[in-house]
């Protein structure tokens, strides 16, 4: 009879376990990598990219996947088909902006990704709140369903303080604010961290206002539509939060 040193581990739950396996190699890669998710029926796409924008124009070190594809800087690399794919996948391309030196990569989370685990075990640095309306009833049945899908997002385990970027405007957003995390709300209503004042808008810009701990900046947007202005805000935070200065956001 031939003796096998072979061990034999039994796994009663295989995703779960791969999903660990892809985070934990990780996590000895990344250093000052920055994971960023976005969620919200509206405006996850424009937020996405233009957190990615800002990023390679400051840096020139940023990545983008969601509804137009995976970028790696400005150069596009794949079109996925799909807003936020699998897990085996999503740890892949993490891996490759790794390899690539890139040190934030910004992600689409969509509803139906977070209801089915694809964002399982990854550990984001910021996670954004766009806004909640009555979206994907045919599949998720219930607003409730849909409201605890995109909820997920931030209710994910870290070991750090998670900073959550959210629509103080929305009014849903209490439902999105949990202790574990860094909450900074942005909005025109007067309970939030950072305040839209001011609104011009034109045919193809904006100009605002942001209030911020007794400080005022002026803005220049070249985005039409006051719903741009939301979702830019998501960007001018996290790139602060960075440590980027609010002269340098404004001034790309």
């Amino acid at each position: 009879m031939i003796s096998s040193t072979i061990q034999n581990k039994i796994i009663k739950e295989t995703r779960n376990f791969m999903a660990e396996k892809y985070r934990n190699q990780l996590r000895e890669k990344r250093n000052d990598f920055k994971l960023i998710g976005i969620t919200g029926t509206n405006g996850k796409t424009t937020s996405s990219w233009l957190i990615h924008q800002a990023l390679n124009l400051l840096s020139n070190n940023a990545a983008y996947l969601g509804t137009i594809g995976y970028f790696i800087n400005t150069k596009f690399v794949f079109d996925p088909k799909i807003t936020t794919p699998d897990f085996t996948l999503l740890y892949k391309l993490y891996d490759k902006c790794i390899e690539s030196n890139i040190k934030a990569f910004s992600i689409e989370c969509s509803a139906q990704g977070l209801r089915d685990g694809r964002l399982e075990k990854m550990e984001f640095d910021y996670v954004c709140f766009t806004n909640l309306t009555l979206d994907h009833l045919d599949e998720f049945v219930a607003m409730e369903n849909y409201e605890n899908a995109k909820q997920n997002l931030f209710k994910y385990p870290s070991d750090k303080k998670v900073v959550a970027v959210i629509n103080g405007d929305d009014p849903k957003y209490k439902d999105f604010c949990f202790d574990k995390n860094k909450n900074i709300l942005y909005g025109e209503k007067q309970h939030n961290d950072f305040i839209i004042e001011d609104c011009k808008l034109y045919p193809d810009s904006s100009e605002f206002t942001v209030s911020y701990q007794n400080k005022k900046y002026n803005v220049k947007l070249s985005l039409p539509g006051k719903y741009n202005i939301w979702n830019y805000m998501n960007a001018f935070i996290i790139l602060h939060d960075m440590g980027y200065s609010f002269e340098e956001i404004i001034n790309i």
